[in-house]
């Protein structure tokens, strides 16, 4: 999807508060794609740590891309969201690890533990990281949220879009 369409999508989904029903910063953009809205060096972060970690094999939402707010100067626009940052990234639709209850469990953690020690031989340090944070998607594991995460060697994100 071009950057113009996932724009559109993104103000569709605000105007209509299309947002996940726990997290009021994700917003459905589209059937396979969500925006999640932040602080720029927390969204820096959460872009730089995804992608580095998804382009390495790591199970992870693909990232597609991040912008600053394009509706900051609009009057309809919601004041909470106006200096935000948004990463567009693949929508996965699992449930928590920790509300996981199927006959896999033991099999799923141990798999949850194989990927964090993957993002930790990267550099990436997910501190955060708990079963909360972790998705399970048709019996496989996908570690979710970085905007916490610490890539070995930065001191903070580089800035890719003013």
């Amino acid at each position: 999807m071009e950057m113009l369409d996932l724009v559109y999508k993104l103000r569709e989904a605000l105007d209509k508060d299309n947002c996940h029903p726990k997290h009021e910063n994700v917003f459905y953009v589209s059937d396979g794609i969500i925006a999640k809205a932040g602080t720029h060096v927390r969204k820096q972060i959460e872009f730089e740590s995804g992608k580095l970690l998804f382009d390495n094999g790591i199970k992870v939402p693909e990232m597609y891309s991040i912008i600053k707010s394009p509706f900051s100067e609009k009057e309809w626009f919601s004041d909470v969201f106006k200096d935000s940052w948004f990463v567009f990234m693949q929508r996965l639709d699992g449930i928590p690890l920790s509300e996981y209850s199927g006959n896999n469990y033991e099999n799923l953690r141990l798999k949850w533990v194989e990927e964090l020690k993957k993002a930790q031989k990267l550099g990436v340090s997910l501190e955060d990281m708990s079963d909360e944070n972790t998705l399970v998607v048709n019996d496989e594991i996908f570690l979710i949220d970085f905007e916490h995460a610490y890539i070995e060697g930065k001191h903070r994100p580089k800035i890719l879009y003013e």
